[in-house]
This record gives structure tokens, sequence and C-alpha cells, in this order.
């Protein structure tokens, strides 16, 4: 008998299940649901603070409340679905081929959290706005700090639509892990030109480093983190 298998024989005789050995011997993770909920907008439309839930995100992204009387001209009533959990979510948009929204690990937030400096999106509700043209694409890009890059994309029907959720292991066949950057853009045409798109309940993973004592559960305003899983 190899010495492994008479390891795992002998777990039970000590009262510690294989299962439960394999968890403790595993670094604790982090899953956390933005849904944005928690960030003010007094306009209905504001920009993310510099670090958020250990992520920052660029100045291509804002936080909007589809539902504001302030946006009553400006977002159609069939874009109120934006908010897939309300009543906040994001407007991305790209203003040059460089100005990309995005959002990146916060390594001055994650260090004194005693948390790894990278994550794993697992999934997103994303939809362009208003009556996008035929052929509108939406693209997902990531990139991990081993400098690996996921790529993901979808093509719009004409006209009004539903939110998406992506769930990226699942739509893509790959596990997005190791994460430092995760970029999103919509565009049509041949010029490839811009088109707003919004975004909702966006599931990231955290590592904590080995050794942390953090609890099994944190609330951080209306975002909620979860130690084991969420599934």
């Amino acid at each position: 008998m190899d010495l492994p298998t008479l390891f795992f024989q002998i777990l039970p005789i000590l009262g510690i299940t294989q299962g439960a050995f394999i968890k403790a011997a595993s670094p604790p993770e982090k899953f956390t649901l933005l849904n944005f909920d928690s960030l003010p907008t007094p306009n209905g439309l504001a920009p993310l603070p510099g670090s958020y839930n250990h992520l920052t995100f660029s100045t291509a992204f804002n936080v909007f409340f589809p539902k504001s009387p302030s946006l009553a001209h400006l977002i159609s009533p069939n874009d109120l679905n934006c908010a897939t959990s309300p009543p906040n979510a994001l407007l991305g948009s790209r203003t040059s081929k460089d100005d990309i929204a995005s959002f990146t690990i916060n390594t001055t937030s994650t260090s004194p959290s005693h948390l790894r400096p990278y994550f794993t999106l697992h999934k997103f509700n994303i939809k362009p706005l208003d009556a996008p043209p035929p052929g509108t694409e939406m693209h997902v890009r990531g990139t991990s700090v081993d400098e690996k890059v996921f790529e993901w994309s979808v093509t719009f029907p004409a006209g009004y639509t539903l939110p998406l959720e992506v769930r990226v292991e699942e739509f893509t066949a790959e596990k997005w892990e190791r994460l430092g950057k995760v970029e999103m853009w919509a565009e049509f045409g041949y010029d490839a030109l811009d088109w707003e798109f919004c975004v909702d309940d966006l599931e990231v993973e955290f590592t904590s480093e080995e050794g942390s004592n953090e609890g099994d559960r944190v609330n951080v305003g209306s975002e909620v983190d979860w130690k084991e899983g969420l599934r």
C-alpha cells in the first residue's frame, strides 16, 4: 500500500474526513459579489472611488442609478434592467482606442487584507444600452499577472436586449484566474465605433494568504464576501 493511500485511511480513525483535510490544507478563498449598490449616485451618475473592494476601476466606468429622475430623459425605459440587482449598475464606454473600461487588482488594498495580488473572474451581467445596430459586439479581455490573456466576445441582436448573465468558465471553457486586469468594451460597424454598455453583479474571487485568520463572512456595505464559495 502506498503512503498517500495509507494516510487517507488513517484520517477517519483520527476523526478527520478526507474532505475536511483537503479543505484545511488549501488556501482559503473569498468570493465577492459586487452590485455597486452601496455607492452614492446623487445625480444618477457618479465616478467610482479609487479603491473598491480590492479593485480599481478606470474612469471609463461610472456607477449609475438607472431609475434616477436625473436620468429620466437620458436613459431608455428599456434600459432600467441594467441594474439586475437594483438600484445601481456600472456604465461603461470607450472614448478612444486606448481608453477602455477596465478594473485592476489594487495591491495597496489586498496586502493589509492578507489577500494575494490577483483575482478570479466568475460571472457578471452585461448588456448594450439603447437599441444597438446589427452586429454590435461586446468584448471582454482578462490579463493574468503571468501575462496570460483570456478573451471572450458576443454579438448582440439589433434592438433592445435583456441583460446577459455571463458565467465565465462555462462560456469560455477556461478558468479566468490569477487576473491582474479585466477590460470590457462594446463596438459596432466597420470602424469599430464605441457603444455604451452596462454591467452588474460582478462576481470575483480573492485568495487569502496562508495563515490568514480572517472571519468566514465579511460584509462591506451592501456587498457580501464569502470565504467558502457562493454555490
